[in-house]
């Protein structure tokens, strides 16, 4: 359990917001935000980018509330996550595609019964968004939620449950995240790329300090980050997310997921292939780390614009580099093509 509240991080919060802030440019910057029918994707070419200024020094976020930690420190449990639930081939949901909240009709695209699916494809996880910022829920719909995570188990499949963190209310994404730990998953993943926070120092700030906080409250567990591409934060779209804190981040996390999509880059852009994308995001990202063997799993995508051979390049990218499993995000839009070109991973 966490031997310091969050409430006393605060002290330490601020010292590492003024030594983050120095490496921001206080200039104004850019982020290209796409909003799709999945989760947040603010990935677009930044030839079109939409202006944001960044306001250094200016606290954009709200107060975080006074309650909620306490209750999560009284019951964290030893999740005792291990590194297999990352090996192998995985298939993601969003609460978009699982949760009748984020359906207009009400009725998910997605239903239990599809994990038999999954797996006879040859799926060997399910990562699966547990909550969202927009909804007060810590867990969003748990008997539903539980129904998809016992029926991958029965599938002999591994569930990793996963959250977006806003960074707006810490204590707020802290409880959710620990929340995962109690529903019988297998593994948990901080998914790093929310921009709601516009002060760029408070931003990495706030990761960092909620990716230690987690660490120390699941000791000995392996905890996995889905991160932007590097290629993106370096290069095509610094603006999204300026000095990002890669090596700040590093201490704290076992396995890193790159959300690689090259569906999202441009044609003329060299980089809309699913082999040269994977190959040079885990190259620049184990250089940015300073670690060779960096532990990885490459998430390629999306499904839904996703050409025939393109995922046959990312598994072979991920093969060269050493990765320990690779996925696409998401299912809805896959095809039995597309699966057939996944599942040669490992073989």
């Amino acid at each position: 359990m966490p031997s310091v509240a969050w409430s006393r991080r605060l002290s330490a919060l601020v010292v590492v917001v003024m030594v983050v802030v120095v490496a921001c440019d206080a200039g104004p910057a850019t982020r290209t935000v796409r909003a799709t029918g999945n989760e947040l994707h603010p990935q677009g070419d930044a030839g079109t980018p939409i202006t944001v200024p960044e306001a250094i020094g200016a606290l954009v976020s709200g107060p975080m509330p006074a309650t909620g930690v306490a209750e999560v420190e009284a019951r964290v449990v030893e999740a005792g996550f291990a590194m297999g639930p990352y090996e192998g081939t995985g298939t993601w949901l969003d609460v978009y595609d699982w949760s009748s909240a984020y359906t207009t009709s009400g009725v998910p695209v997605v239903g239990p019964d599809s994990v038999d699916v999954m797996a006879a494809r040859g799926a060997n996880t399910l990562f699966i968004q547990t909550a969202r910022f927009d909804n007060p829920a810590t867990v969003l719909e748990p008997e539903l939620l539980t129904q998809f995570i016992d029926r991958a188990h029965a599938n002999g499949m591994a569930v990793v449950g996963w959250y977006l963190p806003t960074y707006e209310h810490p204590a707020v994404d802290y409880e959710r995240l620990m929340a995962i730990a109690e529903l019988g998953v297998d593994g948990i993943t901080v998914n790093i790329e929310a921009t709601q926070v516009e002060n760029i120092g408070l931003r990495s700030a706030r990761a960092i300090e909620l990716a230690a906080l987690l660490r120390e409250s699941l000791p000995g567990s392996i905890i996995g980050s889905v991160v932007f591409p590097p290629l993106l934060t370096e290069t095509i779209g610094p603006g999204v997310w300026p000095a990002f804190p890669w090596a700040e981040l590093a201490p704290y996390h076992d396995v890193w997921l790159t959300m690689g999509y090259w569906t999202d880059r441009r044609a003329d852009s060299g980089w809309r292939d699913g082999y040269a994308y994977t190959d040079e995001n885990l190259r620049l990202l184990r250089q940015l780390l300073d670690d060779p063997d960096l532990v990885v799993h490459p998430v390629g995508g999306l499904s839904g614009a996703v050409k025939a051979g393109q995922i046959a390049g990312m598994v072979r990218a991920a093969t060269e580099h050493g990765a320990i499993g690779t996925s696409v995000y998401d299912y809805p839009s896959m095809t039995e093509e597309q699966w057939t070109e996944l599942v040669t991973f490992g073989s």
